[in-house]
């Protein structure tokens, strides 16, 4: 399966189509081509940023999307939306596939899931960003900006559902 972003939305009856969220002009277009051939679209709306930031992740027969700020999970099979939440201020998103957990990041912090539960909400003193590097099956890594000292690296111990940066280790 192959996933290619679209800068202009198809025309109409080109593609089956399913749409997530308010389709207008400023939606995320995404084509899906399976390996028989088969191609499909679907539509994103965004969340509150104004970034024209999008994310996407395959991963078996889940489609992860993070467009300006709001996140999807969708079954690629059934075309049906598996997982969204009702902030749409995200800025980033990493899934660890080793216990399915899943971190998405916004400019005040860290929300861990596994599933729909929420397990964590981790807000840090001082951070106005969050950029994620690599999970491994105990842990996630990345970079938070922490308000005048710029972008710091840090780490989430999955077990503890803790976060450390430069020293200082957030559990709440």
């Amino acid at each position: 399966m192959t996933v290619t972003e679209l800068n202009n939305p198809p025309t109409s009856g080109l593609y089956d189509e399913k749409h997530f969220g308010s389709t207008d002009t400023h939606s995320l277009w995404l084509k899906l081509d399976d390996n028989d051939g088969n191609s499909f679209t679907l539509s994103f709306a965004g969340g509150d940023m104004k970034l024209k930031n999008s994310k996407t992740l395959l991963n078996d027969n889940t489609l992860s999307v993070l467009f300006n700020g709001a996140f999807y999970s969708v079954n690629i099979s059934s075309k049906n939306l598996i997982f969204t939440t009702d902030n749409s201020s995200y800025v980033d998103f990493i899934y660890n596939q080793d216990n399915s957990i899943l971190c998405l990041g916004t400019f005040w912090g860290v929300e861990i899931y596994k599933g729909q539960e929420l397990l964590k909400d981790l807000r840090p003193e001082l951070i106005d960003g969050i950029k994620f590097n690599s999970a491994t099956k105990n842990k996630v890594t990345g970079k938070l900006y922490n308000v005048g000292d710029d972008w710091q690296d840090f780490s989430i111990d999955l077990d503890w559902l803790w976060l450390e940066s430069n020293g200082v280790t957030t559990r709440m």
